[in-house]
């Protein structure tokens, strides 16, 4: 399944000019609060020096804002700018529309597959 939704990913970003997967990844992991890039690299279980490159061509694309961090002068949270956030929301509203079609036959309600996604998580 993740095979499955990782080329379903490249596909939507090949017909997008400002996505890139990791860029769509790294939207993923900011779409709730802001992080640094290390947060965002030990999240994605990534080098910080990739993200950091991703994070680069994000700023460049206006997709994010930088904030200044209270816990570390030099190390700024990465937060999704307006540009950001509409394109969260159109990937979000594609996202949602392949889920439903991968767990159609799974009789679990939007919530219980949430639940399901948090503990797995864990």
């Amino acid at each position: 399944m993740n095979g499955a939704l990782l080329e379903i990913s490249e596909n939507i970003c090949c017909k997008d000019s400002i996505i890139t997967v990791p860029i769509w990844r790294v939207l993923a992991v900011i779409r709730r609060q802001p992080m640094t890039v290390s947060a965002i690299a030990d999240y994605l279980g990534l080098k910080r020096q990739s993200v950091q490159a991703t994070v680069n061509q994000m700023k460049k694309k206006n997709l994010i804002t930088l904030k200044v961090n209270p816990n570390h002068k030099k190390s700024f949270l990465i937060a999704l700018s307006t540009i950001g956030q509409e394109k969260m929301e159109e990937i979000y509203t594609y996202q949602k529309k392949v889920t439903e079609v991968f767990v159609k036959d799974l009789d679990l309600s939007s919530s219980e597959l949430i639940q399901v996604t948090d503990f797995m998580n864990i």
